[in-house]
């Protein structure tokens, strides 16, 4: 999710003492030399408008989470078993390494029971989507 609080302005200066007069402000957050004739000033927004629910996203990705949870538990882990390892996850996805004899013949074979049930979790369980 996106923290509006840590938004910054960068100021690209040239002039050493306009560089000093940001500085002295209370916005002042960090600054950059580059050479010695530009410097980046960091400045915290003065005003800040939040706009964007945090409570929103925080449920998007908490029923992304059980739904994740829920696709390795109940669906590769009684497929395969010991034959799937989960190698990572990120916030959206989820990759293994699955033993198997054809894995296009298992993901044709089981691709629709698993779109359905999917499917039904979303309108029953949740929101419908």
């Amino acid at each position: 999710m996106e923290n509006l609080r840590k938004r910054t302005d960068i100021k690209l200066l040239n002039d050493q003492s306009k560089a000093r007069k940001l500085i002295s402000k209370p916005t002042f957050h960090a600054f950059k030399i580059f050479n010695d004739d530009l410097v980046a000033v960091h400045m915290l927004k003065q005003r800040l408008y939040l706009n964007r629910p945090i409570y929103v996203g925080f449920t998007i990705l908490d029923l992304s989470k059980t739904l994740m949870y829920d696709f390795h538990y109940n669906y590769i882990k009684d497929k395969y078993g010991s034959r799937a390892t989960l190698l990572f996850t990120d916030t959206d996805s989820l990759c293994y390494n699955i033993n198997t004899d054809d894995i296009y013949q298992d993901m044709l074979m089981e691709g629709q029971t698993c779109l359905i049930r999917q499917s039904i979790t979303l309108n029953i369980g949740f929101i419908a989507l």
